[in-house]
């Protein structure tokens, strides 16, 4: 149930999610439906304005999986572009798709194929074909959870050896049971276990909010005023008329600002400003 305040707006309370720092809200208003999102609106003479970064978590698996820009050639699966609510879902499948390819995600492919309509055999196609053409990214992922052991670890790898990883920001986060033995038919294996999908998650997501959190501290007062909702890839703002061409630029600027901690990485964002959140893609 959303409790709407006094001032007709409502409040929700912010914490961090502690295995990767992404951003948690009571009540969860990230998870809204399209059609509940429609019925926050603009007063007269305001819009919500939005930038959200385009792809920030697939443009960091890439990064940390030595790939120099990633993008799909061209959807396996194709989404209706009518239906932002099923859009919304497939998405996620795309960015589930880097994480851990593994059991782990037995549940979760059942609830993105569920909502977006599309057989879970389409669905693990789409995964084969895309871990195939960049190979680098199952390398990468035995050498954070440490299943490929060669012993020569940067802090961001190894999360079995170690117990932890640290991010490029210095985030440090410990994890248990990264991998599990098993025993196959060749004897006890080493294997994936409970937290290797939270190791191969923290850096990519931790990193996307850290750049998102400093590039809002980084806003002038007059911008940072206008904010209402941090969103997973970017932030949505409340402003009148005149003023919502500057907040775009201004926010744009900043996130799209070069990572030193990164190479200096950049991540292109998309801007849009409308009457209703329920219009925003």
């Amino acid at each position: 149930m959303l409790h709407v305040g006094a001032n007709g707006c409502v409040h929700p309370i912010f914490t961090h999610d502690p295995s990767t720092l992404c951003l948690r809200v009571r009540p969860d208003l990230l998870n809204l439906p399209q059609r509940l999102r429609s019925i926050f609106c603009a007063p007269a003479g305001h819009l919500f304005w939005s930038v959200r970064y385009v792809d920030i978590e697939t443009i960091l698996v890439g990064y940390f999986a030595g790939i120099d820009w990633m993008r799909l050639a061209g959807p396996v699966i194709k989404r209706d572009s009518d239906d932002q609510e099923r859009g919304h879902h497939y998405n996620h499948l795309v960015h589930g798709c880097l994480t851990l390819d593994s059991p782990l995600h037995t549940q979760q492919t059942i609830f993105i194929a569920e909502q977006v309509v599309v057989p879970i055999r389409d669905i693990k196609r789409f995964q084969s074909e895309y871990f195939e053409r960049y190979s680098a990214i199952r390398t990468w992922h035995r050498r954070v959870t440490g299943l490929d052991d060669t012993g020569n670890y940067t802090e961001q790898e190894g999360a079995h050896q170690r117990g932890w990883l640290r991010s490029p920001f210095g985030n440090v986060h410990r994890f248990f049971d990264v991998l599990s033995h098993v025993k196959g038919p060749k004897g006890w294996e080493l294997r994936y276990g409970p937290d290797a999908k939270r190791a191969v998650s923290f850096l990519p997501q931790s990193c996307a909010r850290v750049m998102l959190t400093r590039a809002a501290q980084r806003l002038p007062s007059e911008v940072k005023s206008t904010l209402r909702l941090f969103l997973r890839d970017g932030v949505l703002g409340l402003a009148q008329d005149k003023d919502v061409a500057r907040c775009l630029l201004t926010v744009t600027e900043e996130m799209e600002h070069p990572v030193p901690e990164l190479g200096g990485l950049v991540v292109l964002t998309g801007a849009t400003s409308r009457r209703s959140w329920g219009e925003m893609v």
